[in-house]
């Protein structure tokens, strides 16, 4: 496995940097927002927002923004 990758279907924490906020997974926080699963993924690859927060992996956010 490449270092930051996941194979398809694992689950990996994620923390909305805004808030402080961890969730399990990806889609845990994209219904809590109710936002596509999807958005959030490419929020974090791009580093951009979406739902109105900035999210990263849990454990990988030091100088994301």
């Amino acid at each position: 496995m490449v270092k930051g990758k996941t194979l398809i279907g694992q689950k990996k924490q994620i923390i909305n940097i805004d808030t402080g906020e961890i969730f399990d997974s990806i889609t845990s926080a994209a219904l809590k927002y109710d936002c596509r699963p999807e958005s959030i993924s490419m929020s974090i690859k791009r580093n951009g927002k979406s739902c109105g927060f900035h999210w990263n992996y849990y454990g990988e956010s030091e100088g994301k923004i």
